[in-house]
């Protein structure tokens, strides 16, 4: 029974700084940042705790401030690709490591390359493979989409070139402005050529030769 109230007294022993220091202890939200000159009336080494922030800040014979700052600058940072850890060197002497190894890509780059492409068998996709056997299907449908879109006129198509190269030009209708194309068998259909009639005058040498109401002569001296 003993042993156990001594450890229970034990463990609630407080020590106050007023036991650790000539110094007064001061509480409440009054100080709320370094600097502030109230309450007044401190003697050096004060303490005073906020209880908001539970900050402790100390009198220093002006104002209250904090018990310690630390503005270091970084002096610079390394980055191991190997550990993927980034080190941070401080302003006095010390450094930060940070391992940044969770965020790094665990995707490999293989080298692969494409072994057989081919058209499934529904018809509906083409089958890519490569080295590693994967394999990837693009729709057909949006292969077409792609490729279907040539709505070239043909002016666009003759400034590329007009020769058509021995090909024939087939289907084409009657014209009816004076710059439309015509087909041989619409100008053999119109056309009054056909030689009605031819005679040569000995005397004076001249060959006349008729094509319904019109002559041509020729001069045969």
């Amino acid at each position: 029974m003993f042993l156990l109230f001594s450890g229970i007294a034990f463990s609630q022993t407080t020590v106050t700084l007023q036991d650790q220091c000539n110094c007064e202890v001061l509480k409440g939200t009054d100080v709320s940042s370094s600097g502030a000159i109230t309450p007044t009336g401190a003697d050096l080494g004060d303490i005073y705790v906020n209880t908001n922030t539970g900050t402790i800040y100390f009198w220093d014979g002006n104002s209250w401030e904090l018990t310690a700052s630390d503005d270091q600058q970084l002096t610079g940072f390394t980055f191991n690709d190997v550990t993927n850890i980034l080190s941070l060197s401080l302003e006095d002497g010390g450094n930060v490591n940070v391992d940044l190894s969770s965020l790094s890509d665990v995707l490999a780059d293989s080298n692969t390359t494409v072994t057989s492409f081919d058209i499934d068998g529904t018809n509906t996709n083409l089958v890519i493979t490569d080295s590693d056997a994967n394999s990837y299907a693009v729709a057909l449908a949006d292969l077409a989409a792609l490729i279907n879109t040539d709505n070239q006129t043909l002016n666009e198509v003759l400034v590329q070139g007009n020769d058509a190269g021995g090909s024939a030009i087939t289907n084409l209708a009657n014209p009816t402005v004076a710059q439309d194309a015509a087909t041989k068998a619409y100008v053999d259909s119109v056309s009054d050529d056909d030689i009605t009639g031819a005679s040569l005058h000995g005397p004076s040498n001249v060959l006349t030769i008729s094509e319904g109401t019109t002559d041509v002569t020729v001069d045969l001296s």
